[in-house]
C-alpha cells in the first residue's frame, strides 16, 4: 500500500549492488535497536521524510509484524554469513581470479605467435654482413 522501504533504504537484501542510499542502511538495525526500537520507528516514524511517506497510508499491525520478522531474519543472515555480511567481498576476489585466469589463457595462446622481434631479419642480415 505505502512506499516500499527499498525505495529509500539499502541493506534489506544481501546482494552485491546496493538498492538505494537516500536513508540509513538497515542491515543490523534489528540487532542494534531491538524489537521495541524498530517497532516504535515503524508505528510512529520520527524522521520527516519517512513520516511524510507514510502519512497517507500508515503501516498496519500485520505489516509492522512482517517487517519486524524480515529485519530480524536479515540480521540473522548477516551474523551467519562467513564474511560478516559484506555481500561484495567475494566479487572482487572472483573477478581478480577470473582476470588472472584469462591472462594465463591468452598468454598460452599467444606464446608461439611471436618468438622473435620485428626487426630480427634485419639484425640477422647485418650480423651476416659483418662476418
Amino acid at each position: 500500500r505505502g512506499t516500499p522501504c527499498i525505495a529509500c533504504h539499502n541493506g534489506l537484501t544481501h546482494t552485491f549492488f546496493n538498492e538505494n542510499s537516500y536513508a540509513k542502511d538497515l542491515s543490523g538495525s534489528f540487532y542494534t535497536l531491538g524489537e521495541q526500537g524498530v517497532r516504535a520507528i515503524l508505528e510512529n516514524p520520527p524522521f520527516p521524510v519517512m513520516a511524510e511517506a507514510f502519512k497517507q497510508s500508515p503501516l498496519n499491525t500485520e505489516e509492522i509484524h512482517d517487517l519486524l520478522a524480515f529485519l530480524q531474519s536479515s540480521d540473522g543472515n548477516i551474523a551467519l554469513s562467513a564474511d560478516g555480511g559484506s555481500p561484495g567481498s567475494g566479487f572482487f576476489i572472483y573477478g581478480l581470479l577470473g582476470a588472472i585466469g584469462l591472462f594465463a589463457i591468452y598468454s598460452g595462446l599467444w606464446y608461439s605467435r611471436k618468438i622473435r622481434s620485428v626487426n630480427h631479419g634485419i639484425y640477422k642480415r647485418q650480423i651476416k654482413s659483418l662476418n
